[in-house]
């Protein structure tokens, strides 16, 4: 699992260069698609590592929001810097865990806890600026983020997708 969690954080890591990098340059299409990518790959890296998303928005932080629009407008009061520096802060506390592991260091925190907790609050993040965005449909967004990336599968048309729903037998794959 370790090389998984250190694949999705490389993911995050672009994510969040983007991000830096779009805000800079005014590109607003390219912030929202970095922050709808850095949404589905915590919520994917939550999911690896067994912990669920929403559990954790309705359990421990009490939310009851109806779609990812009513999340993200719950998190919607400003941070404490702007979303692509939060999000950069988040991935390098992401690196630092991993990073200590990998050099067997004695590392003072859980890496296991520092790594979900960054990740529940890179998808609050996101979900918050999006909504500060007015990204009115986060849900389709994702919807199509992820159709497109099962599109690039060569068993696609076999094994189904996100949007249409999935073939478990994978008619004619041999």
């Amino acid at each position: 699992m370790g090389s998984t969690i250190k694949h999705m954080i490389l993911h995050i890591a672009k994510y969040s260069s983007k991000i830096v990098v779009s805000n800079a340059e005014g590109d607003v299409t390219g912030v929202t698609r970095s922050l709808v990518d850095s949404f589905i790959i915590s919520v994917a890296s939550l999911n690896i590592l067994n912990t669920s998303l929403s559990t954790y928005i309705i359990d421990e932080l009490g939310l009851d929001a109806k779609d990812l629009n009513g999340v993200g407008a719950a998190f919607k009061e400003p941070i404490a810097h702007s979303a692509p520096i939060a999000i950069a802060k988040e991935t390098a506390a992401l690196c630092k865990a991993i990073e200590s592991t990998d050099h067997f260091e004695i590392y003072t925190k859980n890496s296991r806890e520092v790594i979900l907790s960054a990740y529940k609050n890179i998808a609050q993040i996101a979900l918050a600026e999006l909504t500060n965005l007015d990204f009115l449909d986060i849900e389709s967004e994702i919807e199509d983020r992820l159709y497109n990336v099962e599109q690039k599968n060569i068993h696609f048309q076999f094994l189904g997708n996100y949007r249409d729903g999935y073939n478990c037998f994978g008619a004619g794959i041999n």
